[in-house]
């Protein structure tokens, strides 16, 4: 029966309510009007067990996922996706029969739903319904096949879907668009920021000095531009008794962009020569270089050598900048 009801079979049994049973003469009497047994007929009895209803259940979700599944991929499945749930169990069911666990039934459909912002229910005494037109709905032999009936110790799934293909409106889906969208914002504005103020370091790096009075970027008889060392000792040198010091003078300041990235990347270099050594650092290489699981050390040189070739031709090394390096 599990196995039929994973691959979406549907039941082989109407599981009728017995009224009573004979201890002495193993007599069984049903409700009247429920069901019309036959002299010979082969009768099969059930008992509750919650081991067994918690494996139907589970069973029961997986067969319906399939079938959604198989129909979607198919193309025979026309209906929307699910938008709510109503999980309607009868009073003898919930956590007394699922070894004292609550909403078990209700936390089920809510996995294998995952979809749907919400499921609700209730308990009743018995639930309104028809039969899946399966074995057991064509086997009933009361002549009216899937109509409505009373059905008790079950409980009944009701999914809705959108006839009109309307999304579903869920606030927690909402709000997590809300904040996504938020944090989205904030990134894009500090990288919008991030961009701004490393332009305007730029735009003053690259600043002509000529519109202030002061000299412009030197150039060479060539024409080319003349690119100075950075100066690092700038100051006046004082001495007081047996203390000396340096006071900082005017700052030196680039002459142009080009000439500023020069400067900018000599700092780079050299607050990475404190932190590791030039030895240490060869050292690191060698080792790297003998290690096969560690990583190779990327080659510069090797690719410009390659393009050149013997002959020595010229190569051309582009490079994108958001401003002029000669300005």
């Amino acid at each position: 029966e599990l196995a039929r009801l994973a691959k979406g079979e549907g039941y082989r049994f109407t599981v009728k309510q017995v009224a009573s049973a004979g201890m002495k003469d193993g007599s069984v009497t049903f409700p009247l009007g429920s069901v019309n047994v036959a002299p010979g007929a082969r009768c099969r009895f059930f008992v509750r067990d919650g081991d067994f209803a918690k494996k139907e259940v589970e069973a029961l979700w997986t067969g319906y996922k399939k079938k959604e599944l198989e129909g979607t991929l198919l193309g025979g499945n026309d209906m929307n996706q699910p938008t709510g749930c109503i999980v309607m169990p009868t009073l003898d069911r919930g956590a007394k029969l699922f070894s004292g666990k609550t909403g078990y039934e209700s936390g089920m459909a809510s996995e294998y739903l995952s979809g749907i912002p919400s499921i609700s229910g209730f308990f009743a005494n018995g639930v309104l319904g028809k039969l899946d037109g399966t074995v057991a709905g064509e086997a009933d032999g009361s002549g009216s096949v899937n109509d409505n009936r009373l059905h008790g110790s079950s409980s009944q799934y009701v999914i809705f879907r959108s006839k009109t293909k309307r999304p579903f409106y869920s606030p927690q889906k909402a709000k997590a668009e809300a904040a996504s969208a938020a944090a989205l914002k904030a990134e894009e504005e500090s990288a919008e920021q991030q961009l701004s103020a490393e332009d305007e370091k730029r735009t003053l790096m690259s600043k002509n000095f000529g519109s202030d009075g002061a000299v412009t970027a030197p150039r060479a008889e060539n024409g080319e531009l003349v690119v100075r060392r950075r100066e690092i000792h700038s100051g006046r040198a004082m001495s007081v008794s047996t203390v000396e010091w340096s006071v900082a003078e005017k700052t030196a300041k680039p002459t142009s962009a080009l000439e500023g990235y020069m400067w900018e990347k000599e700092t780079q270099v050299d607050r990475l020569r404190e932190r590791i050594s030039l030895a240490l650092l060869l050292s690191q290489t060698k080792m790297a270089m003998v290690d096969p699981a560690k990583p190779k050390p990327r080659d510069w040189i090797g690719p410009v050598k390659q393009a050149a070739g013997d002959d020595g031709n010229f190569v051309i090394i582009p490079e994108c900048k958001r401003m002029e390096p000669v300005s």
